[in-house]
Order: structure tokens, then sequence, then C-alpha cells
């Protein structure tokens, strides 16, 4: 009997060893930056909200919800927000000089402020950027290769889904937002480049991914920020 407990035990933990190959096919890494503390940032969530029933999810959208944490002080704290996630969308500013507000979304890289007068398009374009990412849910290690580029960075993120808050107090006070996507850990790291192939790792730890429905990697260039590849998955 424990030769089969065993047995099986290696056969969980052999199910659990993810791999990732986004192909040569153009993905949309869509960042909505937004707070509970924003009023206007509920209609936002609601366009980001409609991809986990869309096909697009995944295979062509790569959608991610950062909360910030500058609008803290309006009599209510939101729980996800992060300084670290501030800090990235200041990072774009810098360079895309777009300005810092809520709701902000970011494709790929690019600022767009059209997204609510506008019918997205997703073209079925080809990439000549592939992303293989080998990720081991047990130890919580994601080993991530992408073919080619110079100076890049890799990152990883987690999401919780489907997460439903009851505001009390502030600019949403009685309302019930409804979360989807939204960032709760975020791993980065300097690739390292050997000819033609770039490689990084990024370590998460378990008592997040315990709490994770939903995960993303990506590659960006580091000094345009620009995305050139991504792939992610429901676990």
């Amino acid at each position: 009997m424990s030769k089969i407990i065993i047995i099986f035990l290696f056969m969980i933990n052999q199910s659990l060893a993810l791999k990732l190959n986004s192909k040569a096919n153009k993905k949309y890494l869509l960042e909505l930056y937004t707070s509970e503390s924003c009023s206007s940032c509920p209609a936002a969530e609601k366009w980001l909200n409609s991809f986990r029933e869309s096909d697009l999810l995944w295979k062509k959208v790569i959608p991610l919800e950062f909360h910030v944490d500058y609008w803290n002080h309006l009599n209510w704290k939101d729980p996800f927000s992060k300084r670290v996630f501030t800090q990235r969308q200041y990072n774009y500013n810098k360079v895309l000089k777009s300005g810092v507000y809520t709701p902000q979304i970011i494709s790929n890289g690019n600022n767009n402020r059209y997204w609510r007068f506008r019918k997205p398009r997703f073209d079925e374009e080809d990439s000549s950027y592939v992303l293989i990412v080998d990720f081991d849910e047990v130890k919580g290690v994601a080993k991530v290769q992408i073919n080619k580029g110079e100076d890049l960075t890799c990152y990883g993120a987690l999401m919780k889904n489907t997460e439903v808050r009851n505001i009390t107090s502030g600019e949403n006070s009685g309302r019930k937002l409804i979360h989807e996507f939204v960032v709760i850990n975020l791993r980065s790291s300097k690739m390292e480049s050997d000819r033609s192939l770039n490689t990084c790792q990024l370590q998460f730890d378990k008592k997040t991914l315990e709490k994770s429905k939903s995960f993303a990697f990506w590659v960006s260039d580091s000094k345009t920020l620009k995305v050139l590849q991504a792939v992610g998955a429901d676990f």
C-alpha cells in the first residue's frame, strides 16, 4: 500500500509541472492600473472582466489588474494595492510621458486612452518572438526563455479571480466591486543572454501560490518597456 501511495504522490507532483509555449502568435498584455478608492475605475474593471468569458483569453489576450496605492488616503485602503505596482506605473510614465492616473490601460507597453470608446482589435499577427515557460508549481520556480532580443527583463505575475468586495467608505462607498485577474504577486529578473537565447528564473513563495488562480509571464525590452511576448493560464 505504501508503494502505491508514493507512486500516486509522484504522479501528482509530475502533473503540477506546466509548460507554456507562446509559439509564433502575437499576444496582447493588457495592464489595468486601478484602485478601489477610484470612482471612475469600476467601468474599466468591468471591461477587463469581460475577457473572462472571451475566447481570446490566454490565446490572444493576457489581462492583468494592478492596484495602486496613491488613492488610499481617500478614507479607504485598497487591500490589493502595492507600492511596487504604483512604481511600475510611474516607470511607464517616464518612458511614455502618458501621465499617472486611474483607470489607465497599458497594452503591450503602449498607453491606450481609447479603450472605452473603441472596440479593441487584436489582430491575428505572427510574432518573431517565441516565449517558453517551464513552471514547477510545487517548487514555485519558473524558468523562462525567449528566442532573441537584447537587454530584456522577464516578469511573472500571480493573480486572484472573482474577488467580490463590498466597499463601505470612500468614493465607491456602497458599491460591490468584482475583481478579475487582480495581481497579488509580481516577480521580475534581468534575462541572461547566450547567443540567440535569453533565459531567466523566477521564484514564487508557496503561500502566494496557494491563493492564486491564474498566472502570466512576459518579456519586455528593459529600456522601452515594450512587451515582446506573453503567456498566461488558469491553474
